[in-house]
């Protein structure tokens, strides 16, 4: 049975990580028509206010990922270099999530397997501070299976209010919103809910510490 129940996290006491999506469509416009402001620059607005946000806490800033059929990862993010990340990336490709949330689990949370007799699962462990995770994306990923398995495996490897993720879209792409849904309610086998989604427009006017505590409560 998943854990449920209200999680208190200190928002000011989290190690930040924001996945920027920068596949080729990210460079559409944001708009329901595809026009106006690109869901890029929509990124880069959000980030830049989420390092200032976290800036408040944290001399360390945020670890960026940036993703399409590869990924890159940049740390140390502060206000002042988020527009270096969007200088020198270019929108291109498709979408493979996975790969970073696999790579910020094995460097934030490296469980051992149990070993022994019909031993089953991770010897569990508890990360420096809370990991949160913000998915900035477009689209629906190309193994969308092995990312709802990336984060069945984080809720195998620490416990409750460890860890968390919001998914957030920019534009209006059926699929990908059906994929956010979809990832939100049948993330089977995990032991408790740490994903929240939301569009972007709803989240306007929300400070990071509200979006943090969404990650680690499932949205609730």
């Amino acid at each position: 049975m998943p854990q449920t129940g209200k999680v208190n996290v200190n928002t000011q006491d989290v190690d930040a990580i924001f996945h920027l999506d920068c596949s080729g469509s990210m460079g559409w416009g944001a708009d329901r028509d595809n026009t106006g402001p690109t869901r890029w620059r929509k990124g880069e607005e959000l980030m830049t206010q989420v390092a200032i946000d976290v800036a408040e806490f944290d001399d360390d800033g945020l670890t960026v990922y940036v993703f399409n059929n590869s990924y890159s990862v940049v740390d140390g993010v502060t206000p002042e270099t988020v527009a270096d990340i969007f200088r020198k990336h270019t929108p291109n490709y498709g979408t493979t999530l996975a790969p970073t949330i696999n790579h910020m689990l094995n460097s934030l949370l490296p469980a051992k397997k149990k070993t022994g007799f019909m031993a089953r699962g991770y010897e569990k462990v508890t990360p420096v501070k809370p990991i949160w995770n913000l998915v900035f994306t477009d689209g629906c990923p190309s193994d969308k299976q092995a990312v709802a398995d990336a984060i069945v495996d984080a809720t195998r490897r620490t416990e409750r209010g460890n860890i968390g993720f919001i998914f957030v879209q920019v534009g209006y792409d059926d699929e990908a919103t059906g994929f956010l849904k979809w990832l939100d309610q049948n993330l089977r086998g995990a032991e408790y809910d740490c994903v929240a989604i939301a569009r972007l427009e709803d989240i306007a006017g929300l400070k990071t510490e509200d979006l943090v505590l969404r990650a680690f409560n499932g949205g609730n």
